[in-house]
Formats: structure tokens, sequence, C-alpha cells
């Protein structure tokens, strides 16, 4: 079957309003975590050069939580990133 025959049945994509996501609000999240991922990175390179030059076992541990709280902006941005996938722009080569 190629493509241009295809026909999508309209009962499986039917979505109320009220259930599409906020395209506008996923992009400017989508932003404000991009920002705050640069001032984590930020943290997490001063505690390594400190860890580096003091070891410490406070510092370790900042390193650690530093470390999960990049993670999980990491997946929040993946997620919002997968949503927004069928309305962004991919750069041409």
């Amino acid at each position: 079957m190629a493509l241009k025959d295809f026909v999508p049945n309209p009962e499986l994509h039917r979505m109320a309003a009220h259930e599409l996501p906020d395209l506008d609000q996923l992009a400017r999240r989508l932003v404000v975590l991009e920002r705050l991922e640069d001032d984590v990175v930020r943290q997490l390179d001063r505690l390594l050069d400190r860890q580096g030059q003091f070891p410490s076992e406070l510092t370790a541990r900042r390193i650690t939580e530093t470390q999960t709280k990049h993670l999980e902006l990491r997946r929040e941005m993946n997620t919002i990133r997968a949503r927004l996938l069928p309305i962004m722009r991919v750069p041409s080569q």
C-alpha cells in the first residue's frame, strides 16, 4: 500500500479540545528547563572542581544530588521534546 493510499481512521484520532496539549505552554516550559539546566551544569562543574581541590563527603553528596537533579531535568526535557516533535522544525542540512 502506498503512502498516498493511506486513509487514517478518524475515529482513532479524535480528541476533545481540552485533552489536547497546550503546545505554547510546553514550549515555554522547555525554555525554562533549558535555562535551568545551564545553571545546574555550571553548579555541577563548580562542585566537581571543589571536590578535586578539597575532597569532602559534603561535596560528594552535593555532586550526587546535583547529578540526580540534572538527570531529572533531562528526562522532563526529553518528554516535552517528544510531545513537541510533530511541530518542531528540523534544521535542513
